[in-house]
């Protein structure tokens, strides 16, 4: 049996009750299932974004390939991934969110965008380069014009709290 240098046993040894880092059974399915709809989504947004679809058209495919997660499934799932990966993803759909902002109605899009960096970032270490940086910063600029009303198509019709809760997100990420 391995021990370590002080004689007493790993904590999986010691304690079967406590995680090894290894899951078995239903929680690492569960893990393995999120990590795959996780990247399913991403590649598949990567994929039908390549040919630069109509705004309207890539304001669907984030409403269909990313808003139909529940965004704490995708957290979840963020948290088995590689952080660069985890990196790469947020900064495509952030740049897809900024490019489609210009869109009419795109304000669940801005607020979920900003909700999901934020819930990520509290959970997993971004590998942000300067040049990702930018684009999460032109995100969170478009999610804080949405929220104060200063474009013509913002329709954001939520009360002081949602607003202040969304505005405290911006500020948590910077």
């Amino acid at each position: 049996m391995a021990s370590s240098s002080s004689g007493i046993p790993p904590r999986s040894f010691k304690n079967p009750e406590e995680k090894s880092g290894l899951e078995t059974g239903p929680a690492m399915a569960q893990s393995s299932s999120g990590v795959r709809s996780w990247r399913t989504a991403f590649l598949t947004l990567r994929d039908e974004t390549l040919a630069s679809p109509p705004l309207s058209a890539l304001l669907a495919l984030l409403r269909d390939l990313i808003l139909s997660h529940p965004s704490d499934a995708l957290v979840a799932a963020a948290t088995d991934l590689p952080p660069h990966e985890v990196t790469s993803d947020l900064v495509l759909i952030a740049e897809l969110a900024s490019a489609a902002s210009v869109c009419k109605d795109v304000d669940d899009v801005l607020l979920w965008t900003c909700h999901l960096i934020h819930a990520v970032s509290c959970k997993v270490f971004l590998d942000i380069s300067s040049s990702s940086w930018t684009v999460i910063l032109n995100i969170l600029k478009r999610v804080v014009e949405h929220l104060l009303g200063n474009t013509d198509n913002s329709s954001v019709c939520m009360d002081n709290t949602s607003r202040m809760k969304a505005l405290a997100e911006v500020l948590d990420i910077l």
